[in-house]
């Protein structure tokens, strides 16, 4: 192996790590109580990858999926992009990601409306009050009176904001990287391999994430252009075409 074939080789595997290291963190900030052991998810990835690559160009292929998780080209309509969250631990040697599905969405809202209505009893009893009359509670506290709830309104339209929240239109240039690993794979081998892309886009976190999503995507594509539409078995011949 010369040089430009070990670089190459490096870059590869640095690629690979890459989409490795992002599924495990997608899997493990799943809202989920016992999310995939890391071992599971490295086994499942690594096939899938390798079915999705055989037969092709796999430094090709690993670069396009790379480039697709890049915040420039990921899709706005993703549900795990738009609510992505960060947190450092307090020494920031450690950071934790995660998003909000609608499952937690609904449940904040409901948490925050009790809230709000556990303060404004709170704010009518003797105790708060004395607290307030002794300067324990000050203006601006949750529990003074003075205080007002405009900041809830937000949090408690939290289910009706997510249901408009979702633009209606996919960032084109994630979906020109999706349509040339489509078009490489089935110019290389023949086959759409639906299933497998859609798995392996589940892993990462991007959209189409089954084999139906896979082959609807394709007809959507197939209307503009034909290369996305298999073609028809020969009559005469009777052989068919994956």
């Amino acid at each position: 192996m010369n040089s430009a074939e070990r670089l190459a080789a490096v870059g590869r595997c640095l690629w690979e790590a890459s989409l490795l290291q992002h599924a495990l963190r997608l899997n493990r900030s799943k809202p989920v109580k016992v999310p995939e052991s890391d071992d599971v998810i490295q086994t499942e990835f690594q096939r899938t990858l390798d079915k999705v690559c055989a037969g092709c160009d796999r430094d090709w292929i690993v670069g396009h999926f790379a480039m697709r998780l890049e915040p420039m080209f990921m899709p706005t309509d993703n549900w795990e992009t738009l609510t992505a969250w960060e947190r450092r631990s307090g020494d920031g040697e450690q950071t934790k990601k995660g998003y909000f599905d609608a499952r937690n969405l609904k449940a904040l809202e409901k948490l925050a409306g009790r809230l709000l209505s556990d303060v404004r009893k709170l704010q009518t009893t003797p105790w708060i009050a004395k607290l307030i009359q002794q300067g324990i509670i000050r203006p601006g506290d949750l529990l003074h009176q003075n205080t007002s709830f405009d900041s809830f309104d937000g949090i408690l339209k939290l289910v009706k904001l997510a249901s408009k929240a979702r633009p209606k239109k996919r960032k084109e240039d994630e979906n020109d990287l999706l349509s040339e690993i489509v078009l490489h794979v089935h110019g290389h081998t023949g086959q759409w391999r639906d299933a497998e892309i859609g798995h392996l886009n589940y892993a990462l976190g991007l959209p189409q994430t089954s084999a139906d999503a896979m082959k609807s995507w394709r007809r959507a594509r197939g209307k503009k252009d034909r290369r996305f539409t298999a073609p028809k078995p020969s009559r005469k011949s009777g052989n068919s075409t994956q």
